[in-house]
């Protein structure tokens, strides 16, 4: 029956629905916690995740590296925890692909880091979709960043909904020391007089903009200055996301790319501070913008 279930592409511990009572009977009858012998290991590991998780071969092949099994009473905990929390199916699969050595973790840990995150008032679909992208929100210390980090983000941005905003474009935001890397660049913004609610804008639409390296950002918000955008229109922000995540080469290239144009140094800005995206265009989309503006003034000339 077993081999049936796996060449028919059914893993047998994570279901579709994940069904507890079946994953428990599951349990009893296939996984007795046995010891296993150290070159058994490997073995027992790469069957585990393609029977009860449901991994390919390959995927089994290289995930079972940092796997490390003496009995799967242990990793059986941890898919019937995630599937108790109401993880699908396919999210356990990509959890466990994306960060295998959390089968070894410790259940209780992971219920208060999650009951941590649900009780701030995070939305359940949404905090399982980030965990699905970043298992590694789930290795992250509770008292030392996820308590501290949560507490922070929601003085900044006053509520629990911009928060998870903000998280959804970068889960870095939950696992990194904020006071390193946000706060310094939070307070370069309002040395240069951007309003709070800009700063919110950022935050929740562009925030790995904040989590530039502070000397960096710095510096793409004196260019800003310098070009003269006014620090309360939402251009500014669009300007900051834009310049503090290129490289210096990447803005040359850009550059280069209006000058074969036809283009000045100051139409170039100039066109950056009304529409900053126009940096972020490939050669072939700017191309085809400009043949449009060019279209439009030749049928507004007739």
């Amino acid at each position: 029956m077993l081999r049936r279930l796996i060449r028919s592409g059914i893993p047998v511990l994570v279901q579709n629905a994940c069904n507890s009572s079946s994953l428990l009977a599951y349990i009893r009858v296939f996984h007795a916690p046995a010891a296993v012998t150290p070159d058994s290991n490997s073995n027992l590991a790469v069957s585990y995740l393609i029977e009860s998780v449901g991994l390919s071969p390959s995927a089994a092949l290289v995930a079972s590296k940092d796997v490390r099994l003496k009995t799967t009473a242990k990793a059986d905990s941890v898919l019937l925890f995630l599937c108790t929390y109401g993880f699908t199916r396919a999210q356990i699969v990509d959890i466990v692909t994306r960060l295998p050595v959390l089968l070894s973790a410790d259940t209780e840990r992971l219920k208060r880091k999650l009951e941590f995150l649900l009780g701030a008032g995070m939305p359940k679909d949404r905090l399982l979709r980030f965990i699905t992208l970043d298992p590694c929100i789930l290795k992250t210390s509770l008292e030392k960043r996820l308590i501290p980090n949560i507490t922070l983000l929601k003085t900044i941005l006053g509520n629990i909904t911009q928060v998870s905003s903000a998280i959804a474009g970068s889960t870095r935001l939950v696992r990194l020391n904020l006071e390193n890397h946000v706060l310094p660049n939070i307070s370069t913004l309002q040395n240069h007089g951007v309003p709070q609610h800009r700063i919110v804008k950022l935050a929740t639409l562009y925030p790995r903009s904040l989590l530039q390296n502070p000397v960096k950002f710095s510096r793409s918000v004196c260019l800003v200055k310098d070009m003269g955008l006014d620090p309360w229109k939402v251009n500014y922000i669009l300007a900051v996301n834009v310049l503090s995540g290129a490289t210096q080469s990447t803005w040359e290239k850009k550059m280069q790319l209006y000058r074969s144009f036809g283009w000045s140094e100051e139409e170039t800005i100039s066109a950056f501070k009304k529409h900053p995206f126009c940096m972020l265009l490939s050669a072939e989309d700017r191309l085809k913008s400009i043949k449009q503006v060019e279209h439009l003034e030749v049928h507004e000339a007739i």
